[in-house]
């Protein structure tokens, strides 16, 4: 059966399961009552249709503040901050307050004031309703990625002179020993341009600029040996499962700065766009 009052399926009994009334005074109160007229104003109870229709409305707004939330702008302007708080306030009173009895006056209140708010924030921050990334271009605060360009250039140059430096196989004199050994000073350039860096930056590049940095101990070790005495260099210097090793460590070094660089990429991207918006 079906509760006349709060419309819940149940099975036969005397009394609702959920609301608690009474079916044999809910009968008499209905005969009682036949014959005056039913109420039609803002009071009169709507049934399961109305509280669905709530619930979906709650999900879309939860979402819509959730692919604010995972778009990361929303929390650096206080204009978004707020609309995401609004709409994630008002999907959770809805879905608090989804098996609460509903009357029409309640329905249309909370209808209008949710209409009310939502084109106000459309009216002050349409970017809020726009899905594309970036969500906010003008609210982005953060530095261009000049600082992780130059610190990825200097990897990929410090790279490129290691593998140079383990593929030399003589070298001609002191002087091209000691040249050799100098472009590979983390000291140099590669320390100073990772420091320079922002921390998230850093974080981005910590694994590269480590593997990188490791090789310093081997390089001076194999260089002392190069030079007065010994044309060798580090290709005949080095034990075959050295190189490779080392190897390994460049081609991994490798593979991480490409996924920096991608992400670099994107972030020059964002920017250029957002250039493009405020002219």
């Amino acid at each position: 059966m079906v509760c006349p009052a709060c419309g819940h399926e149940q099975p036969e009994g005397f009394e609702c399961i959920r609301c608690g009334i009474v079916f044999a005074k809910w009968e008499e109160h209905r005969r009682r009552t036949a014959g005056m007229p039913r109420n039609r104003g803002w009071s009169r109870p709507l049934g399961r249709t109305a509280r669905w229709s709530r619930a979906l409305v709650a999900l879309l707004v939860l979402g819509l503040g959730v692919l604010m939330y995972l778009d990361g702008v929303a929390l650096k302007s206080f204009g978004p901050f707020v609309a995401l708080v609004f709409f994630v306030g008002t999907a959770a009173y809805l879905l608090v307050t989804f098996r609460e009895r509903l009357s029409f006056g309640r329905m249309a209140i909370e209808t209008g004031v949710l209409a009310l708010a939502a084109l106000v924030l459309y009216g002050t921050l349409p970017e809020v309703f726009s899905l594309q990334k970036p969500l906010y271009p003008e609210a982005i605060r953060e530095l261009p990625p000049d600082a992780a360009r130059e610190f990825l250039g200097k990897a990929l140059a410090y790279r490129d002179a290691a593998r140079r430096f383990l593929e030399t196989e003589e070298v001609a004199d002191a002087r091209q020993a000691a040249e050799l050994r100098l472009a590979l000073d983390p000291a140099a350039d590669l320390d100073p341009a990772f420091r320079a860096m922002p921390s998230g930056d850093q974080a981005l590049m910590r694994g590269a600029w480590m593997r990188l940095r490791a090789l310093h101990p081997l390089i001076e070790q194999v260089g002392a040996r190069m030079g007065p005495g010994s044309l060798d260099g580090p290709a005949r210097l080095l034990p075959g499962a050295v190189l490779s090793e080392v190897s390994g460590q460049l081609d991994r070094a490798t593979e991480e700065l490409a996924v920096a660089e991608a992400e670099i990429a994107r972030r020059e991207q964002v920017f250029r766009e957002a250039g493009a918006v405020d002219r």
